[in-house]
């Protein structure tokens, strides 16, 4: 079968950073990956939005609450519906999203994360750009009263300058 390909250009403090590249598992989570990170079908994409939460040596989170559609409507994300068999959080690089919320985030795992299983699924992994993944895993962050921590927004300004799907697609 074949696995889609999705990117992520990603800017720091402004500047143009190497790709992250996800395999989706289009076949074991496929609802979940209608509403992926890459994905423009729905009328949206997440250019322009920022790693908002960082927990050092845990997982990074991206995406946003609000996300509009390219005609400017207020898009709700549906609850996402997965088969009881779900992909466990078990190795650093796993691309994840939320199964009950109406936000449309995701984060990506720096550990193996079993607290994650029941309230996220597993829809990818990446397979390009860990070592830009780790760097932003060792910036500072700060709480929300600005005093440095392990978890939290991150100090430099990580953004998604463009994404999408790629042309390659994994066979197997």
């Amino acid at each position: 079968y074949h696995q889609t390909c999705c990117f992520l250009s990603l800017q720091i403090d402004g500047k143009l950073m190497d790709n992250v590249v996800f395999e989706l598992f289009y076949s074991q989570a496929p609802n979940a990956c209608c509403r992926s990170i890459c994905s423009s079908s729905k009328g949206f994409n997440f250019e322009g939005c920022i790693f908002n939460y960082l927990h050092v040596n845990c997982y990074l989170e991206g995406g946003e609450t609000t996300v509009y559609t390219n005609d400017g409507e207020r898009y709700v994300n549906e609850v996402a519906k997965i088969d009881d068999e779900r992909m466990p959080h078990n190795k650093p690089g796993l691309l994840s999203m939320p199964v009950h919320d109406l936000s449309i985030k995701f984060l990506i795992t720096l550990c193996p994360m079993p607290s994650l299983n029941e309230s996220h699924v597993v829809i990818g992994r990446l397979i390009e750009g860990m070592g830009l993944i780790e760097a932003i895993n060792k910036k500072s962050i700060k709480n929300s009263g600005g005093i440095e921590c392990d978890r939290g927004l991150p100090l430099a300004n990580v953004t998604i300058y463009s994404c999408g799907e790629t042309n390659n697609t994994l066979s197997y």
